[in-house]
């Protein structure tokens, strides 16, 4: 892992860093921003995430995503997603990790506020994706394993979207799309959702309403 250097402490377990050659990157860690300072060295060691920035994703919403999403969830993620690179041949990515992690924040919020979303696709999604619907059902016990949040099981719905779109397009799915076309595969179309959990928050824009194509 390159050297890094401290640019910006997002919170106790995020930082902004700058690598060799002026790169900025994003490292997550248990207690890897606490007490540091720009300009402090960051320990390899110490990095259990590192994320960057693309054309889809800038650093600034990289980082407000970043900054506003528990470590303990991006991890869980990562699980996922190795999962799938594992049983499905999904690539590894953080264009799959990112939009699982946002997926699963979102998720274990209307589940503490005892909210709970109905998904029309569930049975379409069965018969056409069952081995990734069926690691979708396996994603719900890793929350409930990890998070001790019992997810309900119609979360593995969109959970197995997002492993199919991620086999098809690769997008990080952390833009807006709102009023674009539904693309087969599309997680991002299964969640309705609003832009922010706290209004006080920069956030990431997210879809809130996708048009499906006749």
């Amino acid at each position: 892992m390159p050297a890094m250097r401290v640019s910006r402490v997002l919170n106790n377990n995020a930082v902004m860093v700058t690598e060799a050659g002026d790169r900025v990157a994003i490292v997550l860690g248990r207690s890897i921003g606490y007490g540091k300072r720009p300009g402090d060295a960051i320990d390899p060691g110490a990095v259990s995430e590192r994320f960057l920035p693309d054309q889809s994703t800038p650093i600034d919403r990289l980082a407000a995503f970043l900054s506003d999403t528990p470590l303990e969830v991006v991890r869980v993620a990562r699980e996922i997603a190795e999962l799938a690179h594992a049983r499905l041949g999904v690539r590894l990515s953080q264009a799959l990790v990112l939009p699982l992690a946002d997926h699963l924040a979102f998720a274990l919020d209307r589940a503490r506020s005892a909210t709970e979303l109905d998904y029309p696709l569930r049975w379409e999604v069965g018969q056409l994706y069952p081995a990734e619907l069926a690691l979708g059902g396996e994603a719900i016990a890793l929350v409930r394993r990890h998070l001790g949040v019992d997810l309900p099981d119609a979360e593995a719905v969109p959970v197995a979207m997002h492993l199919v779109n991620a086999q098809f397009t690769g997008d990080s799915m952390l833009t807006p799309r709102c009023g674009t076309p539904f693309r087969p595969g599309d997680a991002s179309a299964l969640d309705r959702r609003p832009m922010a959990r706290d209004a006080g928050v920069s956030r990431v824009p997210l879809p809130s309403r996708i048009v499906a194509v006749p």
